[in-house]
């Protein structure tokens, strides 16, 4: 073997081998990021649970596989960030505390990506009912048979629920709910937001003083609300919905499939709508204001099936549908409108050519004139 084959190969060794110890490090460091830095178990002797979540941070709240609740974390810094979780008489208090650098940067770097720092709490599947305080959460794949949420400033979500008895309550409640099924809904808050999607609710009431209710692809047998500010969004909604408020505006989408009842003292109702709705009539009273459905005062007849009964006293009530018919004559009115406005503006040209031409005509009979004085 030459000289120069044997080096090249010695040097290829070489580098094999320090790529491997490089790796294996990295791989090393790489384990160590995801390792869990806090963990905490507590047996539960009851089925009833109250956790109390006082954190900045995100955190998830799952079914746990053991009959003790768990809390962990991974991505937390304990070098900046406290952590502390404590069980007494089945109240779960979990706090976290940080110093001035954490609480500017509540992300950490890993290799430049970007991980949330979070940790998560596990219950026991024997765990029936749920007393939920805090923000920040994400709560997933419960099935109880009483479910309270009380949000501070931030909001809870909620994924894939079972519940019997869902209710909300607070001075500041901001849930969203999504894809889960409810039999009983009580939503009672101060102020905030209740967003429901793609969740079938046997039947509910909300009431608020100050509160945004969004519901989109909700299916129920009747939700009555009754609201002092705020306002309501509704689409693709199938059952009964019945509205007592004072200044609360109110928007109306497509696919609302039942009967509405909706009173308002001072705010106004709207309603987008890429098609009108069918088998549906719409009875509408305003003391003040204007009423336009779909440019009818009368929408429906008597042997439809629905029924809308749209009242407001201070505020108008329109209904509006932007399908094709209204693309179509915008854009005749459009059309219309620029040509218009092509044929004045062509005449304002053409009579100010004409004026020019004579203005100009009329100055070189004058200088003529002085010529032949």
């Amino acid at each position: 073997m030459k000289k120069s084959s044997l080096a090249l190969l010695i040097v290829s060794m070489i580098f094999i081998v320090v790529g491997a110890l490089i790796a294996a490090f990295t791989f090393t460091g790489a384990k160590e990021d995801v390792t869990t830095v806090y963990a905490e178990s507590f047996p539960l002797k009851s089925d009833t649970l109250t956790i109390d979540v006082n954190t900045k941070f995100y955190y998830q709240l799952v079914a746990g596989s053991s009959d003790e609740v768990k809390v962990s974390a991974s991505y937390l810094d304990l070098g900046q960030t406290t952590l502390s979780a404590d069980l007494k008489n089945d109240q779960l208090t979990v706090a976290t505390a940080t110093n001035d650098t954490a609480e500017k940067a509540l992300n950490t770097i890993n290799d430049g990506v970007i991980q949330q720092q979070e940790f998560t709490i596990e219950i026991p599947a024997s765990v029936k009912h749920l007393h939920l305080i805090g923000s920040n959460g994400y709560v997933s794949d419960l099935s109880l048979e009483s479910l309270d949420v009380s949000s501070y400033n931030e909001v809870i979500n909620l994924y894939n629920l079972t519940v019997d008895e869902f209710s909300t309550s607070g001075d500041e409640s901001n849930v969203s709910l999504q894809n889960s099924v409810i039999k009983s809904l009580n939503a009672n808050a101060k102020s905030g937001f209740l967003e429901l999607s793609s969740v079938k609710v046997d039947q509910g009431t909300v009431t608020g003083d100050n509160l945004n209710l969004n519901l989109q692809n909700v299916s129920t047998k009747k939700i009555a609300t009754t609201l002092t500010k705020g306002d309501i969004t509704l689409g693709n909604y199938t059952g009964e919905f019945s509205l007592d408020g004072q200044s609360v505006g109110v928007n109306l989408s497509d696919g609302i499939m039942g009967n509405l009842d909706l009173t308002v003292t001072h705010g106004s109702i709207y309603g987008n709508f890429n098609e009108k709705p069918t088998e549906t009539k719409i009875v509408a009273k305003s003391d003040a204001g204007q009423i336009s459905l779909f440019d009818q005062k009368e929408f429906g007849n008597s042997e439809t099936k629905y029924l809308w009964q749209l009242n407001t006293t201070l505020g108008d009530i329109n209904l509006d549908s932007y399908g094709g018919y209204y693309d179509e004559a915008f854009d005749d009115d459009y059309d219309e409108a620029n040509d218009d406005d092509y044929h004045e503006d062509y005449d304002d040209d053409e009579n100010t050519v004409q004026e020019s031409v004579d203005e100009n005509q009329s100055q070189s009979s004058a200088i003529t004139e002085s010529s032949n004085e």
